[in-house]
């Protein structure tokens, strides 16, 4: 399994790794792995509570972000929702390695969770590491360039590019082809 190969050459070294995963589903199966490997990992997603909701006892958003962010804490793996904690959440100072479990074709969580480890004006002594996994013959690729489509778009439109008028709806064409390709019969 590569995540684990990945996981397994970041504590190598020590250091810390946030898994970015979409799916609630996917995100327990990960938890199960690496607790039968015997790795202190957590799930952080939109059912974790939050310390607004007075929970006496057990893990909150809040103390399980200060956890993964205590160097000496043992917690080195978060595994977390970019729905629920691309924003608000600043890990650079401990974790600067991000894994890419999957991806959505949500742009603006997608930027935010990548600035989880790297922050403007407080890591630029710090390289930050990003991996993403993908399979064959999957929509992985897929996404990711629609992903990279939108980003440039968007930093098109930042940096006062309008876009031009034959380049709109494109990203639907390329949605189209890549349905095509994936499912299309042999």
């Amino acid at each position: 399994m590569e995540l684990e190969k990945l996981v397994s050459k970041i504590f190598g070294r020590k250091e810390k790794v946030v898994v970015w995963c979409n799916f609630i589903g996917a995100l327990k199966l990960i938890q199960k792995h690496f607790q039968k490997l015997k790795v202190d990992c957590e799930v952080l997603y939109g059912e974790t509570p939050v310390e607004q909701t007075s929970v006496e006892q057990g893990e909150t958003r809040e103390r399980l972000i200060n956890r993964f962010k205590d160097a000496k804490s043992g917690l080195d793996v978060l595994i977390a929702n970019p729905g629920a904690c691309a924003e608000s959440i600043s890990l650079h100072k401990t974790c600067h390695h991000a894994i890419y479990y999957d991806l959505s074709y949500n742009c603006a969580q997608y930027l935010q969770s990548l600035d989880r480890i790297h922050r403007v004006g407080g890591s630029e002594t710090q390289e930050a590491h990003y991996y993403f996994l993908q399979n064959k013959n999957a929509i992985d690729r897929d996404v990711m360039d629609n992903l990279d489509r939108k980003v440039q778009k968007m930093f098109g439109v930042l940096d006062d590019k309008v876009p031009q008028p034959d380049s709109v709806g494109d990203e639907n064409q390329e949605e189209i082809k890549a349905y095509e390709r994936l499912f299309k019969a042999d």
